[in-house]
């Protein structure tokens, strides 16, 4: 959408903070938001993939932005300046974001033209006349006011295909150090492709409206991770008919699209060597198989993180290296199928 003449890229709502200045940034529209579970309705107003974009026509563009207080979470968020695919100086990024306003003022970099040439020269996706500003994953932000002799990018200056992510707090970037650092977002810059980020941290329930919400959204590739945030709470035969509708509608209403399924990455419970944790992921190569589409694929969690230095402290969450090998190994199975 677009605002103050800045796209909020991932970003479909805003509205006015009841409490605090500036405006909450919702990833999916309000009637989907309101049939999720409770958390997942807080979640959506978390940041992982939300980005301000904007390309600066002269002087220099101010962006004031606050990390709204409380959780349980670090009482700071940490934002990234990109100009284009190019990281901005080590002057400007990583930004830190607090509980009071704080702004950002961002200026053309001295190298554009060269920049511009490079970008050209290796075909990268983004133009670097546009400036990224991604937002701090992990918690929700307040965006208090955009500024500056500014316009939102054309679509000939930012990726022209689309990757979304569902899951949970993985997806999102749980444990990421830098909102770029989830593998989501390392998969895409290495497709090529721009980001559409559905993780809900804790409370990817894989519910009817979010199946609908995914089926008919644009996108070229979807990946789909399910499983780790019911495990506790569901009975395997739970699981099995959520994910029933969940796989269906998505893929069966996109037989043109690859679309790859998911489940739980490797995690405690498989060195505690607890069956559920099979029969969850069994349970996910099943639907797959049983639908039988010729772009519809089940790549197993395990495969995707297979050791155990990838995770972080809580044996759940991967760590920075865990996130690369994610984003690597995904990156694998999809560039074998999928034109790049």
């Amino acid at each position: 959408m677009i605002f103050k003449n800045a796209e909020l890229y991932n970003v479909c709502e805003i509205k006015k903070s009841p409490d605090r200045e500036g405006y909450l940034m919702s990833r999916i529209p309000e009637e989907v938001r309101l049939k999720l579970n409770d958390e997942a309705r807080k979640r959506a107003y978390f940041s992982p993939g939300c980005e301000i974009r904007f390309v600066i026509n002269a002087g220099s563009a101010e962006i004031t932005l606050m990390r709204s207080p409380g959780g349980d979470v670090l009482p700071t968020g940490i934002a990234e300046i990109y100009h284009g695919c190019f990281q901005g100086s080590y002057q400007i990024t990583p930004f830190v974001i607090g509980n009071e306003p704080i702004k950002i003022t961002i200026e053309k970099p001295a190298k554009l033209e060269m920049m511009e040439a490079l970008s050209k020269e290796y075909r990268l996706p983004f133009d670097p006349n546009v400036t990224r500003v991604l937002l701090p994953y992990d918690w929700e932000n307040c965006l208090v006011d955009i500024q500056g002799d500014i316009a939102p990018p054309s679509g000939e200056q930012v990726p022209d295909k689309k990757i979304l992510c569902y899951g949970s707090s993985i997806t999102h970037g749980g444990s990421g150090v830098h909102p770029s650092e989830a593998y989501a977002s390392k998969l895409a810059a290495r497709l090529g492709f721009d980001l559409t980020n559905l993780g809900f941290a804790g409370s990817a329930h894989m519910e009817a409206a979010m199946a609908d919400y995914i089926a008919e959204r644009e996108w070229d590739v979807a990946t789909l991770e399910m499983g780790i945030n019911v495990i506790n709470d569901w009975t395997l035969e739970q699981f099995e008919e959520r994910i029933d509708y969940f796989i269906s509608r998505i893929a069966e209403n996109n037989h043109d699209r690859w679309i790859f399924c998911t489940d739980l990455y490797t995690n405690a419970r498989d060195y505690a060597q607890l069956p559920k944790v099979e029969q969850f992921r069994q349970a996910v190569r099943k639907k797959v198989e049983t639908l039988n589409l010729p772009k519809l694929v089940y790549v197993p969690g395990r495969q995707l993180l297979n050791d155990p230095a990838g995770l972080s402290a809580d044996l759940v969450h991967p760590s920075s290296a865990g996130m690369d090998t994610i984003a690597n190994n995904f990156y694998g199975v999809i560039s074998e199928r999928v034109k790049i």
